[in-house]
């Protein structure tokens, strides 16, 4: 299981994402370390419905990726770099996400066939830049059982199943989901935002 309904703990500074308080969220295309070419679209894709499903108003990303490349800037880390103000003027977001995709890959190793997947993800305040929440997250599909013989069938036949049906896709599911859902096991959670009915309840508020 990599959701539980536990509540959220005091470890993590909410204070500056509770200030701010964002309603709308510009998710901006992620840049990546992977050499794969999937991996920032897929984990982008993945991104919108656990950052709905948390409250939040979610620009549309084909819309927002359409507008930068119809404004010359097609390149992950040239629109990362683009200034707040610009983006401000053009969306009017309350808060920006940034993500990298720190790894998205399927590797063959003994006796098994793992898909990975690796992101992490840093919202800002708009207007400021001030950073108001940040997390990495990793999920993989690892895992057999098994005499020694059921463990190698298994690992080449999931190993061509991961390369075949592009398994690192539904993977980042996964990962988006850790990163996002703010009854994610692995903290810091994201806060549910002000369009969902447990606004900040998970705070006791």
């Amino acid at each position: 299981m990599i959701i539980t309904g536990c509540t959220t703990g005091p470890g993590y500074d909410y204070s500056k994402l509770i200030a701010k308080n964002p309603r709308s969220i510009l998710v901006v295309y992620p840049t990546s370390d992977s050499t794969d070419v999937y991996g920032a679209p897929a984990v982008l894709a993945n991104s919108v419905m656990p950052l709905t499903e948390a409250g939040y108003y979610v620009f549309p990303v084909t819309l927002v990726n359409e507008t930068f490349r119809n404004n010359g800037v097609t390149e992950a880390h040239d629109i990362q770099n683009i200034p707040l103000g610009k983006i401000k003027e053009v969306f009017n977001p309350d808060a920006v996400l940034y993500m990298n995709v720190d790894e998205y890959a399927t590797n063959y190793v003994v006796l098994d066939s793992i898909t990975s997947v690796k992101a992490t993800a840093r919202l800002v305040d708009a207007d400021t830049g001030e950073l108001l929440w940040d997390k990495t997250a990793y999920t993989s599909n690892k895992g057999n059982s098994g005499g020694l013989l059921n463990k190698l069938i298994t690992a080449l036949f999931k190993h061509i199943f991961n390369n075949v049906t592009d398994q690192g896709f539904n993977q980042s599911m996964q990962t988006d989901a850790v990163l996002y859902s703010p009854i994610a096991v692995i903290e810091p959670r994201l806060l549910h935002g002000p369009y969902s009915p447990l606004y900040r309840k998970d705070l006791g508020k």
